[in-house]
């Protein structure tokens, strides 16, 4: 008789274990001992590695296996091969029947064998469920305990905590290159890179190189202020020497959420904003412009309309023109007679009591936790402070709105327009993306690229791109040219 061999490894088995079967080899040569005495031969063996029993992933040899349909199939245990009811019930509809090395029989052959076969997988189900609630409760119980439950360390730190360097003098840097605005999530990436800091090693892969994004979730980690989390809570990791203070982690965070910015695609990836796509218009259909790339091999950036056979336009054109209109009013010392602040000195100190806030709240749940107060009141206290916290984001994005202007630097040490405006294109170009478009989308209602014509050939023609300035830029130009008047006469 020939029989075939099911064998199966989960994630969640404890390897090593005789009982369980330490590895999926070792299962595959009790099954071939096990037909070996019978006397049958063995026809084709499946695998599926790595595979939960609980998850509800689908086990391709498995699939396999019931599609190829053998008579006789020899698994190590029964929760090997059939993992609750359904399970067993496909086996039944295959015509499959199981034996197993411990001396069971997973039999169809009558309605009383059936009765039990199918009572067998009621009780395997069972335990895997029981399994995986004492699994989860012991997870628990090491992340209230302040146990680090990750199964490598993380970059900068071994898994007690200890700073590893030259990792962890990098992550320092690269919080105050941050928080400074000096550096991007991709400078960072570029840096460690350059170093030779790879990612951490994971199994038997060496580390690999930092991405801008890989950086981003890094920083996102709440074992980088001494804390984990586990199902939505955090927990203070024990004996843990944070690389990050709770102020550090938290300012962190709020750069991450003001540069998730772009335009997610079809594929989902997100694209790069520029200075002004998706924001100025087609002058033929009123469509916004999207960056995109043109000549050969296509390292030419332009603004295109979606609408095939619209308007196309090299996009360092139309920013140069823009842009040269307003260095002057924005950077000219007269400006400060227009543009004043008010509201930055209370943005920053809303800013400061969100940050306590967060920490405040923080420490209220792990002490609340720590006495295992009712659910209830976990609950109300979180809904108070989501509360609280959305009222000052809120208050904090009225008051920047207002403000787009703060903390610009007007040039006042520059003798005439000759040597003001190259020092204005360096102001300008200090500044970042996500500010550039802020400005330049507050000095300007709006601008439309018209059509180049036809026989008209391709050089940039700044009268098609047609621009209406706000009241303020107007407001600026006027102060600015009685400040080009007097530095003339200087």
């Amino acid at each position: 008789m020939k029989a075939s061999i099911y064998a199966r490894l989960s994630q969640d088995k404890r390897k090593g274990s005789a009982e369980e079967g330490s590895s999926v080899q070792a299962q595959v040569e009790a099954c071939k001992a096990f037909i070996e005495a019978k006397g049958w031969t063995l026809d084709k063996t499946y695998v599926d590695n790595d595979i939960s029993a609980t998850s509800g992933a689908v086990r391709p040899q498995f699939e396999q296996m019931l599609k190829d349909s053998p008579a006789n199939v020899v698994a190590f245990k029964s929760d090997r091969i059939s993992r609750d009811v359904m399970d067993t019930l496909r086996l039944k509809a295959s015509g499959i029947t199981g034996w197993l090395c411990d001396g069971g029989k997973l039999d169809f052959s009558s309605s009383d064998s059936t009765m039990l076969t199918l009572f067998r997988s009621v009780i395997d189900s069972t335990e895997q469920t029981k399994k995986s609630e004492r699994q989860r409760l012991a997870t628990l119980r090491d992340a209230k305990a302040g146990k680090y439950r990750g199964s490598i360390r993380p970059f900068g730190q071994e898994r007690d905590g200890t700073w590893i360097e030259p990792e962890a003098s990098a992550v320092r840097e690269a919080t105050e290159k941050l928080i400074s605005g000096e550096w991007t999530f991709f400078k960072v990436a570029t840096e460690w890179n350059t170093r030779g800091l790879l990612t951490p090693q994971t199994g038997k892969q060496g580390g690999r190189e930092w991405t801008s994004g890989t950086v981003s979730q890094y920083f996102k980690r709440p074992r980088l202020k001494g804390y984990q989390e586990y199902e939505g809570t955090l927990y203070k990791l024990a004996d843990w020497k944070p690389l990050l203070s709770e102020e550090e982690f938290e300012h962190i965070q709020l750069i991450r959420d003001s540069r998730k910015t772009g335009v997610r695609g079809k594929q989902g990836y997100r694209h790069k904003p520029h200075l002004l796509s998706g924001w100025i218009e087609c002058g033929i259909c009123g469509r916004k412009l999207n960056t995109a790339y043109r000549g050969k091999p296509k390292n030419t950036r332009a603004y295109s309309c979606p609408t095939p056979r619209h308007v196309t336009r090299a996009a360092e054109h139309i920013e140069k023109l823009l842009v040269s209109r307003v260095l002057v009013p924005l950077f000219a010392p007269s400006a400060e007679r227009v543009l004043s602040p008010t509201g930055a000195s209370e943005a920053s100190k809303l800013r400061r009591e969100q940050l306590a806030l967060v920490k405040e709240h923080q420490e209220w749940m792990q002490e609340a936790i720590d006495a295992e107060l009712r659910p209830a009141v976990l609950a109300q206290k979180e809904a108070k402070h989501t509360e609280k916290l959305t009222e000052l984001k809120e208050r904090i994005a009225e008051l920047e709105a207002d403000n787009v202007f703060a903390g610009i630097t007007w040039i006042d040490h520059a003798r005439n327009i000759m040597e003001f405006e190259p020092i204005a294109w360096e102001h300008w170009n200090a500044l970042s993306l996500e500010r550039q478009r802020v400005l330049i989308q507050a000095l300007y209602t709006s601008v439309k690229v018209m059509p180049q014509g036809v026989g008209t050939g391709t050089a940039f023609k700044p009268e098609l791109i047609k621009t209406e300035i706000s009241p303020l830029l107007q407001e600026l130009e006027e102060v600015a040219m009685e400040w080009l008047l007097i530095a003339s006469f200087r």
